[in-house]
């Protein structure tokens, strides 16, 4: 597979570049092995990109350097880590025809953007991605597989069909065609051992189970406990973490190579603070009051980019991009009495028309007009209207099988039924 360029290489070769070469490689065989591979550990450790150029700088230095090629996914060194697939959006995802085969890539550091021939996608989708290697789904045959997107190199792993059969109590009634679907919806984290084993998790977040698999099985094994899976899972030191929302509001992301936990210090998300973790087993936090010149995005999982990547973007920064009110939601009761008077202020101060602008564009229109009676009184209420007015229809949400024997109506169940978004997965 070719590598990642923006642009064909054209070679050109004359009398200047002759010399040019022929004194690059004098000066560059000169320098000591051991020097040699100190300086490649070093770009090592900042960037894939910066490695592979090194290595091409002449022959010597290639030859007392490993060659991510064969080890870019069991490998951790040679991960993408600050790499992310970039979006086309207008509907062209990985795969469309009109991309012949091509997918573009962003270093959330440098701002650098790379092109990559990917032919992998036309029978491809992807499930996530984890230190920058992309976690792909196989059509034909519900196959995972690993790729690191820069070397080509492939670790394969035991199909997605063979989850459903373990879980069948939890999709049960669930039409077949939309059993893996509910599956897709996934968080994956990976641990690489010495020998090239590969071990990898998935927390499904649909059905609160995870599943867990070597490239070495056939098959993949889901335990029989469950878990409120909200976070995405983080790999640390060869084992692999499950973050658990606490009732202090903090939560663990994954930022760059480090864990930070980002909270609040009360249930209205009134001040932000933020914890590097030390010490993942003693839980040691280490509070920060800067995170230099990253801008840290939150929805459903962190994404840290460096103000260096983006102008547009201002360093020492965290912004929530999907708010999660529901803690706030129960803390209000029904007359909204508990809304703090700070919030009431700038809330009500919104002109009317952005109220309404801002709610049409809204997914969580609910949770939106609970923040303040005014937004209330300026948006139209759901009760009453949810089944004639259609824009009140909860569309992608789905009723949840029980299993067990526990059908809707269940005394055990108390008259609770659960329901689940098939796009956000919340329950």
């Amino acid at each position: 597979m070719p590598g990642p360029s923006s642009s064909p290489t054209v070679a050109v070769i004359n009398s200047d570049s002759d010399i040019m070469s022929t004194t690059t490689s004098r000066w560059a065989s000169s320098l000591p092995d051991d020097l040699v591979r100190q300086i490649a550990s070093l770009l090592l450790a900042g960037d894939l990109q910066d490695y592979v150029r090194f290595r091409a700088v002449c022959a010597s230095w290639r030859f007392g350097t490993a060659s991510p090629r064969g080890r870019g996914v069991v490998d951790p060194r040679f991960h993408p880590r600050r790499w992310m697939m970039l979006p086309e959006g207008g509907g062209l995802h990985p795969g469309h025809p009109k991309l012949h085969g091509y997918v573009r890539f962003f270093n959330l550091d440098t701002g650098a953007f790379v092109r990559v021939h990917i032919p992998l996608f036309q029978d491809h989708c992807v499930l996530d991605s984890m230190d920058g290697l992309l976690v792909l789904q196989r059509d034909h045959d519900t196959a995972v597989r690993v790729l690191h997107p820069f070397t080509g190199d492939i670790v394969d792993l035991p199909p997605l069909s063979t989850i459903p059969p373990q879980v069948q109590e939890l999709v049960v009634g669930c039409p077949k065609q939309k059993k893996l679907p509910i599956i897709r919806r996934i968080s994956a984290a990976a641990t690489f051992a010495d020998d090239g084993v590969v071990t990898v998790m998935l927390a499904m977040t649909n059905l609160y189970r995870v599943a867990f698999a070597t490239s070495q099985d056939r098959q993949w094994t889901v335990p029989t406990w469950w878990h409120g899976i909200s976070q995405p899972l983080l790999s640390s030191q060869g084992k692999i973490y499950v973050a658990c929302e606490k009732t202090d509001n903090k939560t663990a992301k994954q930022c760059d190579s480090e864990v930070l936990v980002i909270g609040h210090t009360d249930v209205f998300r009134s001040r932000m603070v933020v914890y590097k973790l030390a010490d993942l087993i003693m839980e040691m936090y280490i509070p920060l009051i800067s995170i230099g010149d990253k801008a840290i995005f939150i929805k459903e999982r962190a994404l840290s980019v460096s103000a260096k990547a983006l102008p547009t973007v201002t360093g020492d920064t965290i912004a929530a991009i999907c708010l999660d009110l529901r803690r706030r939601q129960q803390q209000l009761s029904s007359t909204y009495s508990d809304v703090s008077t700070t919030t009431s202020l700038w809330a009500s101060s919104l002109p009317d028309d952005l109220v309404r602008q801002i709610a049409s564009l809204l997914l969580d229109y609910v949770r939106f007009r609970a923040v303040c009676a005014s937004w209330r009184s300026g948006t139209t209420s759901p009760r009453g209207r949810g089944v004639v007015d259609p824009r009140f229809h909860p569309r992608r949400w789905m009723m949840l099988p029980e299993g067990g024997g526990l059908h809707p109506g269940h005394p055990k169940l108390h008259g609770y039924v659960r329901f689940f978004n098939l796009d956000t997965g919340q329950s």
